[in-house]
């Protein structure tokens, strides 16, 4: 594939991608049944750690969604194996479980929010090195997670609600204990002079 077309085809094509989807899938559905064999969430996430570090350092830009994309799916799997089980992990804190729920949001808005910053500080297309690189960056979290949490709260909650299947009523927590129902004797009808007794 010609040099120019790498990276999009790595990082943007469908089809490409979609295979991380199918992972996600497949690693669901394993752990529905009972059968992930993956490791403990603490290994996982030092797993994920060394493989972002390898990635940084020694592994082509082109190739960090395919990579990048077994350490998440062994994090993801290993929290949702723990929660299945009642094991504490950092990822149930208040906290985690809201940025989790405006993550969609975030991914919506960060690249919007990232280009118009670059272009509008004339970095376009190189960056911003020195002290700047990390002021930015923290600058770049802070704006693009005000802009997640505002657009998670007054478009995409209102819209679950309303484009949501229905919630009927809740069931009770408790089972009601049994209630006896009369059930009246049958009357006896007689027919051409015989009677059916029911």
């Amino acid at each position: 594939m010609p040099e120019e077309n790498r990276w999009w085809f790595a990082q943007v094509f469908p089809m490409a991608r979609s295979l991380e989807f199918w992972m996600g899938v497949a690693a669901a559905e394993l752990l529905r049944r009972g059968r992930w064999r993956g490791p403990t969430l603490p290994l996982a996430s030092l797993l994920f750690a060394a493989i972002w570090v390898i990635a940084a350092q020694w592994i082509r830009a082109e190739f960090w969604a395919a990579l990048l994309a077994v350490a998440y799916l062994l994090v993801i799997t290993a929290a949702a194996d723990a929660d299945v089980h009642g094991r504490r992990t950092p990822w149930r804190s208040r906290p985690m479980i809201w940025l989790g729920e405006v993550s969609f949001a975030f991914y919506l808005v960060h690249v919007l929010v990232m280009k118009t910053v670059l272009r509008l500080t004339g970095h376009w297309g190189e960056g911003l090195g020195g002290w700047w690189g990390p002021l930015f960056v923290l600058a770049f979290l802070v704006v693009n997670l005000l802009l997640a949490a505002a657009l998670h709260r007054w478009v995409e909650t209102p819209m679950m609600r309303r484009l949501g299947p229905s919630r009927g009523p809740r069931p009770p927590a408790t089972p009601a204990a049994p209630v006896a129902v009369r059930v009246p004797r049958p009357r006896s009808v007689e027919y051409a002079g015989q009677r059916d007794p029911g």
